[in-house]
């Protein structure tokens, strides 16, 4: 199945706060990046994607043939303009299995926010982010 990618979308929240947890947050957050996205190392972040299906996400208008995988697959020599993805529940999200479909939109609604997204774009594709 080929596919373009429009975004993969990453984003998790921390489950539990202790104290000693929250201390060490307070000395990573010295404004230099280590490692680790800041959804991993500081509080207050909303996984808006669960990582098995698009339950809290809906397409804008018809047909909506977004999906997830388990895997991405790119042949940057015989199929650059295109993506393949591993389907069944998994931590991706395609944008149908022939990378043009509807725009996915959260059902949250969101202010201003501060977004980690991490995503991959077969050859002449556009993110739409």
């Amino acid at each position: 199945m080929l596919i373009r990618l429009l975004g993969a979308l990453v984003v998790a929240a921390l489950a539990i706060e202790a104290n000693l947890w929250a201390q060490q947050r307070l000395e990573l957050n010295d404004g230099d990046a280590h490692g680790d996205a800041p959804y991993l190392v500081e509080g207050g972040w909303t996984a808006l994607f669960n990582g098995r299906d698009l339950a809290g996400w809906h397409g804008l208008g018809q047909p909506n043939e977004w999906l997830t995988a388990r895997a991405i697959f790119w042949d940057r020599l015989l199929g650059p303009t295109r993506l393949a993805g591993l389907g069944g529940p998994g931590d991706r999200m395609l944008n149908g299995p022939h990378g043009r479909t509807v725009n996915l939109v959260t059902d949250q609604k969101f202010g201003d926010i501060e977004l980690y997204l991490e995503f991959m774009l077969a050859k002449g594709s556009n993110s739409g982010v």
